[in-house]
């Protein structure tokens, strides 16, 4: 992990905090997750952040999102609440949250809307468009049209891997 000291974060949904690291910001840990292999798979963030909450204000949950600065420059990507707990004793309230990556695992490739014959890249692109994103896929490895066999049960996740795979690449959320 990786320790940060944010100057704040900012909601992007949710009820409107700013934390500032002046007042209740105590710390945000980044962990990179991800599987083993060389290529096919990517790169998660893990973030927990601890704030000092005496006065029990923030009612934080899993439908909000934020972002973290350092002076102004957004240090991560959008981040998206997975759990919060609070210590009763030392009123610290731990959020765990993840990037975009962690919401591939809850959507399946029959979401995804691509033409009949798609190439790699129209799988890619249109699970960025699904989780929200956008992509960067300049190599022409992306341009291969073949058999791409899903049958609308696999998550995002595994088929972004797939792609990682044929594609001899990995990938991350920016």
């Amino acid at each position: 992990g990786v320790s940060m000291s944010a100057t704040y974060l900012k909601p992007i949904i949710g009820n409107g905090y700013t934390i500032n690291h002046d007042d209740n910001l105590v710390s945000i840990t980044v962990d990179r997750t991800g599987e083993g292999k060389f290529f096919g798979f990517g790169v998660g963030q893990k973030v927990e952040v601890k704030v000092l909450d005496n006065n029990r204000i923030y009612e934080i949950t899993d439908k909000h999102q934020f972002k973290a600065y350092i002076d102004d420059v957004d240090i991560l990507p959008t981040l998206y609440v997975k759990e919060t707990k609070r210590d009763e004793n030392t009123n610290d309230l731990t959020i765990t949250a993840y990037d975009a990556l962690e919401k591939a695992n809850n959507h399946y490739t029959n979401e995804l809307v691509v033409s009949e014959n798609p190439s790699i890249r129209e799988f890619a692109e249109a699970c960025a468009v699904l989780l929200g994103l956008g992509i960067q896929a300049p190599y022409e490895e992306f341009d291969f049209v073949g058999q791409v066999n899903t049958e609308g049960t696999e998550t995002i996740r595994d088929l972004l891997n797939d792609i990682a795979e044929a594609t001899q690449t990995f990938y991350y959320i920016n």
